[in-house]
């Protein structure tokens, strides 16, 4: 019931959340985060970390170390294999968390 109650507040916040990868070298990947309310404005007061879970060994998840990188946007680095991941995005106000995502990916 908990989980439903929190769905639901997140979803009624409208917000666009997206997180791109791209392969800069080797192993190294960089992480694009944006956020935006619904109408395409900034989200006052937030701070997003990530990570990226491996979908059949924990041992190979990695935290992507996030830097603001704009008023709506965040940025890191981080080294991982090619292959199918999960990204685990969490946006957090002084409240605590009010934004989480869990998307399957595929790094090149």
């Amino acid at each position: 019931k908990k989980d439903l109650n929190a769905a639901e507040q997140q979803d009624a916040l409208g917000w666009q959340v997206d997180g791109k990868f791209t392969r800069l070298d080797g192993e190294r990947v960089m992480l694009v985060v944006t956020a935006h309310t619904r109408d395409g404005g900034v989200i006052p007061g937030c701070t997003a970390k990530a990570r990226l879970a491996h979908p059949a060994d924990a041992r190979l998840d990695h935290t992507v170390e996030l830097m603001r990188a704009g008023n709506d946007r965040a940025n890191g680095e981080v080294i991982a294999s090619a292959g199918q991941w999960d990204l685990i995005l969490e946006i957090s106000q002084d409240n605590g968390p009010v934004f989480r995502s869990r998307s399957r990916i595929v790094l090149r």
